[in-house]
């Protein structure tokens, strides 16, 4: 008896053998295994990053940690200065009566006595305009005058000379002056000048 359960023993103890983990086999070297999931629960959120803060973007005046940017008052913008008006011109009637003075020549030493007689004759003006310098003369022609710029032009063409009188009167009564611009070119050359002249005793107005 003791002969034939001796083998019936040995095979009990083999199986107990495999089934119980053995240091032999590496049981204690391999993975655990993960545990099985539950189903039916739901599994717990990840945890979200904050998000960057973005120090251009406005706050939220209903925080308690805000402080309300006080408003500036805007600077007035400065008012535009006037621009000063022009004067007036003077009336062509201002013109009508003898004017005399001096001329000088521009960038030269060269002086002489210069007068212009102004006269109306229908409604059209007409000057004659004496002149003493490098070369004398004594010419009438129409007067050209703008009513807008208060300038008159007065132009002689002859086959000799050519004359070109431009100019204005400032000021008014005892105080009015006539100045301007005298030109005239011949052969022998040309000849450029300003003028100052004042009333003479036959104007109008006196």
């Amino acid at each position: 008896m003791r002969t034939a359960n001796r083998p019936m023993f040995e095979m009990l103890e083999s199986r107990q053998l495999l089934a119980a983990p053995s240091v032999f086999l590496g049981a204690e070297c391999l993975p655990s295994a993960p545990p099985p999931p539950v189903f039916g629960q739901p599994s717990a959120p990840l945890p979200s990053s904050p998000a960057p803060s973005n120090p251009s973007a406005p706050s939220d005046p209903t925080s308690p940690g805000h402080h309300p940017t006080p408003n500036k008052p805007k600077p007035k913008p400065k008012p535009t200065p006037k621009p000063k008006p022009n004067p007036k011109p003077v009336p062509a009637a201002q013109l009508v009566g003898e004017w005399a003075g001096r001329h000088a020549e521009v960038d030269g030493d060269v002086e002489g006595g210069m007068t212009l007689r102004v006269g109306k004759v229908k409604g059209d003006l007409f000057g004659e305009v004496t002149f003493d310098g490098p070369l004398a003369f004594e010419h009438t022609s129409r007067l050209n005058y703008s009513a807008k710029t208060g300038r008159f032009t007065l132009y002689v063409v002859s086959p000799k000379l050519v004359i070109r009188v431009d100019g204005a009167v400032t000021g008014r009564g005892n105080n009015a002056r006539l100045e301007g611009d005298v030109q005239y070119y011949t052969k022998q050359g040309a000849y450029k000048a300003t003028f100052a002249l004042t009333p003479g005793h036959s104007r109008e107005d006196d």
